[in-house]
């Protein structure tokens, strides 16, 4: 008995040993149908994820056109806006140059003038001393005719 129960429990090991030998390859078989399964969703995520890297790139290079584009624009339209300024400034001291020569050529006839009027100012001015000088003199002769004629009566007197 002891021998047909140490056979019955070496049959019911080997029994259990083929059942978990039958079930390892149905158990490789589910592993690899997960493996496959999160491969799949792997690659659906990583192409998924390229298609966004490559519509952001998409996005990226429009708007670097856009300013690329922009930045033309306003150099063009600064390149003008100073060619109109400078044309400006000239014309601003073109006419400020073309005044200035202008005043100076009326206040230097101006000064001419009146260095000729003060001139003959000083000229008339000198004349008059003089003949205030004769003038003078006329009276100083007229007073000591005056004084001897007074003297002359005094004493007739």
């Amino acid at each position: 008995a002891q021998n047909e129960a140490s056979a019955r429990a070496t049959l019911d090991e080997a029994g259990a040993l083929l059942k978990a030998a039958g079930e390892a390859p149905r158990a490789a078989v589910e592993v690899v149908a997960a493996l496959r399964e999160q491969l799949a969703q792997s690659q659906a995520q990583d192409r998924a994820a390229l298609a966004e890297r490559a519509e952001l790139m998409q996005t990226v290079s429009t708007l670097l056109a856009s300013l690329q584009q922009a930045a033309g624009e306003q150099r063009a339209a600064l390149d003008t806006l100073i060619d109109r300024a400078a044309a400006q400034v000239d014309a601003l001291v073109g006419s400020a140059a073309t005044q200035l020569d202008a005043l100076g050529q009326r206040f230097s006839a101006q000064a001419d003038a009146t260095g000729q009027a003060l001139s003959d100012a000083a000229t008339t001015l000198a004349a008059s001393a003089a003949e205030m000088g004769s003038l003078g003199e006329g009276f100083a002769a007229a007073v000591a005719q005056y004084q001897g004629a007074n003297a002359q009566l005094v004493q007739h007197l």
